[in-house]
């Protein structure tokens, strides 16, 4: 009795399944060949403004 109702879950769910992985094989190979901007600032930490909060003296 629940077994054709199993079955409809089992393979409805490999399809999904089956077109998530499709899914993300295309995804992964545009990736591949082109990869995002790491922007990497060329200056290096050392050379960044930085600002000093020193206590004032009274």
């Amino acid at each position: 009795m629940l077994a054709p109702a199993v079955k409809i879950i089992t393979l409805t769910g490999n399809i999904l399944l089956t077109l998530l992985s499709i899914c993300l094989l295309v995804i992964s190979v545009f990736a591949w060949f082109k990869p995002p901007n790491a922007y990497i600032s060329p200056h290096p930490i050392s050379e960044h403004h930085q600002l000093l909060m020193l206590p004032s003296v009274c």
